[in-house]
């Protein structure tokens, strides 16, 4: 009953949060024991400092929530990432802009390419998670990395 009682209260939270204006609440989706995750993405790999060359993938560790495709409509707790490049991520409840530093993986996938190639030099790699209209949640997950491509 414990069990049931935090995993509705976590729902029930995730709710009332979500009628806030302007913003995506993720809500922690229970994990198979039944306990509520918290919503967290990490790089994985490169590690933070590699040297790397071209094509540049990528992997990403999600917990908490789930990856779907951008074109699908989204219920808190799902959405897709995106890398952004020597560049600060948006705010919560903005939208990811599409353009050179900002690739969208709407597929739904956390192995993600870098494309087109990174040039040679020192870049900074932030990955995003962000709702099936491309706006960030809240929490804002996020991870960066820095790497030197060749």
């Amino acid at each position: 009953m414990k069990k049931l009682s935090g995993v509705l209260l976590v729902v029930l939270f995730g709710l009332l949060s979500a009628c806030g204006p302007g913003t995506t609440t993720v809500t922690a989706v229970p994990s198979p024991a039944g306990l509520a995750t918290t919503p967290n993405i990490k790089i994985v790999s490169p590690k933070d400092g590699d040297t790397m060359s071209n094509p540049l993938t990528l992997k990403v560790s999600v917990t908490g929530v789930t990856l779907i495709p951008a074109a699908t409509p989204s219920q808190p707790g799902q959405g897709h990432l995106h890398i952004i490049v020597d560049d600060n991520p948006s705010a919560v409840g903005q939208a990811v802009p599409k353009d050179d530093t900002h690739i969208h993986f709407g597929t739904g996938v956390s192995d993600l390419k870098i494309d087109p190639p990174l040039k040679p030099g020192k870049h900074k790699l932030t990955i995003l998670f962000a709702d099936s209209n491309h706006i960030v949640t809240n929490p804002l997950l996020t991870d960066t990395i820095n790497v030197t491509v060749q």
